[in-house]
């Protein structure tokens, strides 16, 4: 078994947890919390999204999906219930870095590509209705950007690997709301975080 370290401290979480990305809606929408301005600001055409994705800058990662890799490893059911969509690779054979705006661009499409596979996890877990014995997602729910969790093989710390984690609008009681009040209070530890 291959252990792993943490690398939370290299990715730009105190840019990511800035935004307002809903996943249903266009790439364009999202929007990015400024301070001192009271409306936040389109993201692509603010300065962060030029931003490398990770300090010192990486070239190269490979992003899952949380909610999809837990389900997978605490769920003893078979295989049918149990599959993950294969990780994205974001790879740029020049050695450029990765961009705040090419990572989200990148994880915004893979995430919709494996929307119904979200949902039907997120399914599982939301606990909001039962139908025909069976637990569902109402259609009105809203997905948005949570986090997300980076590690690296201690052999190459090179190969980040970073799990999205998403977010059901009202999941465990929260309001979207309450998870963006909740992320900006974690942009300044993990600011501070990185620069150690």
């Amino acid at each position: 078994m291959a252990i792993h370290i943490v690398m939370h401290n290299r990715i730009r979480m105190d840019l990511l947890y800035l935004l307002r990305w809903n996943l249903l809606a266009d790439l364009n929408e999202i929007t990015i919390v400024v301070p001192d301005q009271a409306i936040p600001s389109p993201f692509f055409s603010h300065a962060s999204a030029d931003e490398s994705f990770a300090i010192p800058p990486l070239s190269r990662v490979e992003v899952t999906i949380s909610d999809c890799v837990t389900k997978r490893d605490f769920d003893k059911r078979p295989d049918p219930f149990r599959s993950q969509p294969p990780p994205l690779l974001i790879i740029h054979e020049d050695d450029q870095p990765i961009t705040l705006k090419q990572f989200v661009t990148k994880v915004h499409a893979y995430l919709n590509h494996h929307m119904d596979e979200i949902k039907r996890v997120k399914g599982d877990c939301y606990r909001e209705s039962i139908e025909q014995g069976r637990l569902y997602l109402p259609d009105s729910v809203g997905f948005f950007f949570k986090s997300v969790y980076a590690n690296a093989p201690v052999d190459n710390k090179d190969l980040i690997r970073v799990a999205v984690a998403v977010f059901a609008d009202s999941e465990f009681g929260l309001s979207v709301d309450r998870l963006w009040a909740s992320n900006l209070r974690y942009t300044d530890w993990h600011e501070n975080d990185r620069q150690e």
